[in-house]
């Protein structure tokens, strides 16, 4: 009579507990687990995504994963923390080209705090294009001065359609002077400014701009004028 092996979470190879941990609902006790074996080895990247899209709708989050010109749905709709948990962990195997967050659903204070942690989170993918869609009726928990050195750092192409008020044109400015004169990724930035634009362009180079007359309406109306090129050159979206 032969005792039967049982095999535990040491004994299955690492790409099958990774499916698990991306594809499967997973008791708590057993999550802990499989989070305590995945932080025991040293993943290297083995897959290169095109494009990623990060939905976020109030306190629910879903991701789509782009293979070429295709999107392909991988990922269920999650609550926020448990998404940016799972992004964490999928990013440690996988290289994303493009990535998108876009916003359009009202958030309570937790969410707005879920939101700028998926934003972070995002970084861990190092992607060449990094985008932040907000619809403009919406509060987006505030971006910070060390997320956007972040940026500058690491991503090759931002676009931040969103407002920031905590983010001045003074900010903008040693932005565009620090990439400018230091080793950063960045080549190319742009963001919605509306009412700083005129601001920056004082501060950064010191060209006042007259709003007399109908110049005022004109530039408040154009949307196109509200995403400016803080640096870079300008370019049509791939």
């Amino acid at each position: 009579m032969s005792n039967d092996t049982k095999t535990s979470l040491d004994d299955l190879p690492i790409e099958i507990l990774v499916d698990i941990y991306k594809y499967f609902n997973l008791p708590e006790t057993l999550k802990l687990r499989l989070n305590k074996r995945l932080d025991q080895v040293q993943l290297s990247t083995r897959h290169s995504i095109k494009s990623m899209q990060i939905q976020v709708n109030g306190s629910k989050c879903s991701y789509i994963f782009g293979m070429g010109k295709k999107m392909i749905p991988i990922s269920k709709t999650l609550e926020a923390g448990t998404f940016n948990s799972a992004l964490r962990r999928i990013s440690r195997i996988t290289h994303v080209e493009w990535a998108n967050l876009h916003v359009d659903a009202k958030m309570e204070n937790q969410s707005q705090d879920d939101v700028s942690q998926c934003i972070d989170a995002m970084f861990n993918f190092k992607p060449e294009f990094m985008g932040i869609n907000v619809n403009k009726e919406i509060e987006l928990p505030e971006i910070t001065f060390s997320q956007l050195l972040n940026m500058a750092y690491h991503v090759k192409r931002v676009e931040i359609d969103a407002n920031f008020s905590n983010i001045t044109a003074e900010h903008l400015c040693q932005i565009r002077k620090l990439v400018l004169g230091g080793k950063f990724a960045m080549k190319s930035f742009k963001m919605r400014v509306d009412q700083m634009a005129h601001r920056f362009l004082k501060d950064c180079f010191g060209v006042t701009i007259d709003d007399t007359g109908g110049s005022r309406n004109y530039y408040s109306e154009n949307k196109s004028l509200k995403m400016f090129l803080i640096f870079g050159k300008a370019r049509k979206h791939e």
